[in-house]
């Protein structure tokens, strides 16, 4: 393996598992991680991705389910579905392994439909790696939960230290949405109207992840309230909000954290591993090497602007085909330090 690509694939991985970690403390995870301030944390794509980047942390891994036996009502399941929709077979049947393991200790029914949409049995495979790669082993009981979905890991035997998240950090302010309006595409627009100027309901459906239709019904249904206003921009219907009085009312202090679309964000950094590790890579070298990491870097950039860092790819885009690992890891760790503050 190139040594560039071997080191940089465990700096990446221990940078995303920084971000995690980072995420999961602001939601109340013990951890002493810096937390989150400069974006709204998304809980229900934070836990889609936990399910490939927790592998590499066993502790991360079980601090989730710790969370997600107190604050578990708080996540959409019927979005998470939507967000899930385009990862890996083995993220999804990671995912349906927590559901099952909620419905198991006394969860809502809400993920019994997530639990039960497994698609087969798998080949068996261990649950969680050593931040280089390497398996980690399985040494007491296997857990009974996670193995029908083809995972091998200790049994699982919680701490019963999880607490509830805490409402007055701003980037939790979704969930303290949720806490109030119920967990619906309401509190998730809310969310959206609060730190914009305003939108329209295309906008808001494709970064809130809800179909359009929904979005449309559920806004129309608000505005009655007079809570929220319409107006007319260029022939199309744009809402926006008083912010003052939501912000007394929900004891909000500005700034707000920014809105981030992090299940596309959060499916570039999955690619960027994905890429890293495949195993044509691995074994290349040379021109070869070379050749795909630049072509591979030139085809990021679509994805970049979709998950919104079209900044960071001007600024820090390899221009240098022949630096194509040093521009790489630049842009890279520029995009990280953008999404860890």
């Amino acid at each position: 393996m190139n040594e560039w690509l071997k080191k940089f694939n465990v700096q990446y991985r221990e940078r995303l598992l920084h971000l995690s970690w980072g995420q999961w403390t602001t939601l109340g995870v013990p951890g002493h991680t810096q937390k989150i301030s400069h974006s709204l944390i998304d809980p229900d794509a934070l836990l889609v991705f936990s399910c490939f980047i927790a592998r590499y942390d066993q502790r991360l891994f079980d601090e989730i389910l710790e969370w997600l036996v107190i604050n578990g009502s708080l996540l959409n399941v019927q979005r998470l579905k939507r967000v899930i929709l385009n990862s890996s077979d083995t993220v999804r049947s990671i995912l349906r392994a927590v559901a099952l393991w909620m419905r198991q200790r006394g969860g809502e029914t809400k993920w019994a439909s997530l639990s039960q949409s497994s698609p087969g049995p798998r080949r068996e495979e261990p649950l969680f790696f050593l931040k280089e790669g390497k398996p980690l082993p399985v040494t007491r009981k296997i857990d009974p939960i996670f193995l029908p979905h083809g995972f091998l890991r200790n049994e699982i035997k919680l701490r019963d230290h999880g607490k509830s998240f805490p409402p007055d950090a701003p980037a939790n302010l979704l969930l303290k949405l949720r806490t109030f309006l119920g967990v619906s595409s309401r509190a998730d627009l809310a969310a959206y109207l609060l730190t914009h100027e305003e939108a329209n309901a295309y906008e808001m459906a494709r970064s809130c992840w809800f179909s359009q239709r929904a979005v449309h019904d559920t806004l129309t249904q608000m505005r009655l309230s007079q809570l929220i206003q319409s107006a007319e921009r260029r022939r199309e219907i744009v809402y926006f909000i008083q912010r003052d009085r939501w912000d007394n009312f929900l004891r909000v202090i500005r700034p707000l954290p920014d809105w981030r679309n992090w299940p596309m964000i959060f499916r570039l950094l999955y690619r960027i591993h994905e890429k890293l590790t495949d195993e044509k890579i691995v074994q290349a070298s040379g021109e070869p090497l070379n050749s795909e990491m630049i072509l591979f870097t030139r085809n990021l950039e679509p994805a970049i602007h979709e998950a919104g860092l079209s900044k960071i790819w001007v600024q820090h885009h390899p221009e240098s085909a022949g630096q194509w690992a040093v521009g790489l890891e630049k842009m890279i760790s520029a995009i990280l330090d953008e999404l860890s503050q």
